[in-house]
């Protein structure tokens, strides 16, 4: 699968996600992490985030970082308040406040842009468009957007394009040889039902108005 997406270019198109699916965004090996800052991936207290309390995504970070703001918790391994109790208890955690401060240090190393909490407000409101005068309500995502709806194919501008050249024969060795012109196409695809038995799929090219390629 890695090598398909590597030969078509596949690539997540990060140009202002909303929130929503900022908080689908894996945790681990975020692709907005800062490179410069060290990504304890593999280390016991990550495998114990990832196997114990089930922390896969930078939503659920978020909610488990929320303990540290509970009256009943202690900044420390021997806290016992409900939830650290439970941890250790019945997931199995040895040092759940420690697992807490670890999440807080990834959330930390996102980039301002990957990090739901940071996404600052673009100051519009429904209430500032007038339709009578002619305004309109634009939203630049669809309303159940999705983080496999985010990735897009083809993003290499370097992509090899092919054009049907005529074999050099004894017929046609008067004709110019054709060069290679690049040409635009747009691609869509819908999906129903996805991950079901009665999941369909379909896609479509377009390259023009009226084009028989379409």
């Amino acid at each position: 699968m890695m090598k398909v997406a590597k030969k078509y270019a596949v690539e997540l198109d990060h140009n202002g996600l909303p929130k929503d699916v900022l908080m689908q965004m894996p945790l681990w090996y975020h692709i907005g992490a800062d490179p410069s800052k060290v990504q304890r991936n593999r280390s016991v207290t990550a495998k114990c985030l990832q196997n114990n309390h089930k922390i896969f995504t930078v939503h659920e970070a978020i909610q488990l970082l929320q303990r540290l703001e509970e009256e009943e918790h202690y900044p420390a391994n021997f806290c016992r308040c409900q939830q650290c109790a439970h941890d250790k208890d019945h997931l199995g955690c040895r040092d759940p406040h420690r697992c807490i401060t670890t999440v807080a240090e990834r959330l930390s190393q996102l980039k301002s842009r990957w990090d739901p909490t940071k996404l600052e407000d673009n100051g519009l409101s429904i209430e500032d468009v007038d339709l009578e005068k002619g305004d309109i309500c634009f939203s630049p995502y669809p309303e159940h957007l999705h983080l496999l709806s985010s990735f897009r194919v083809f993003t290499n501008k370097k992509w090899e394009t092919h054009s049907e050249v005529a074999p050099q024969n004894a017929e046609n060795q008067s004709q110019p040889v054709q060069e290679h012109r690049e040409t635009t196409v747009w691609c869509g695809g819908y999906s129903q039902d996805p991950q079901t038995t009665t999941a369909k799929a379909g896609g479509a090219v377009w390259y023009g108005s009226n084009l028989a390629q379409n």
